[in-house]
């Protein structure tokens, strides 16, 4: 379990970065970013799904009027951008199977809802922004995860959440 349950931060985390010349960047291009967070809280336990202390990637942002996209290298994350320009939050959720159903069990399936909020340093071009990246975790509906949980890397408890603060600075393009 312990190599796979992890479920890498993909969804609103590190994932590559596209490039300012991806034709699939919607809106208006605010630059790319380089992210640094550091873990402040984890009820999952420690060394729940082999959670790194720190975690840095790049993103790219744009946006519309009211909305925020967040591109890590797959397709893009739309989230809401307040009225002031600046404060945004964004989520993203997935279904995990960590343990194939049986004859005699039910399997292990797990969902993970990714929540990141954050604030511009300014409404236009943008330097950087503060941020919060929140990963909770909760099994799904006729899923047993319990034999699991006693493993390396597997949480504590479900449901259970991760907290990560940092920031992003833009890059050059």
């Amino acid at each position: 379990m312990r190599g796979s349950t992890f479920i890498a931060l993909t969804l609103l985390g590190a994932g590559g970065c596209l490039s300012t010349q991806d034709g699939r960047v919607p809106g208006e291009r605010l630059g790319r970013f380089y992210v640094e967070a550091e873990l402040v809280a984890n009820d999952c336990g420690e060394g729940a799904f082999d959670a790194p202390g720190r975690v840095s990637f790049q993103i790219e942002l744009s946006r519309e009027p009211g909305v925020l996209y967040w591109l890590n290298g797959a397709a893009p994350i739309e989230g809401t951008l307040d009225a002031d320009g600046r404060s945004f939050t964004l989520h993203a959720s997935g279904d995990h199977e960590l343990e194939a159903p049986g004859p005699r069990t039910p399997g292990c399936r797990l969902r993970r809802d990714d929540t990141a909020q954050g604030r511009l340093d300014a409404a236009v071009e943008p330097s950087g922004f503060e941020l919060e990246l929140r990963y909770h975790y909760q099994e799904l509906e006729g899923s047993d995860c319990s034999a699991l949980l006693e493993l390396p890397g597997a949480p504590a408890r479900l449901p259970c959440e991760q907290r990560y603060r940092g920031t992003g600075a833009r890059q050059p393009n």
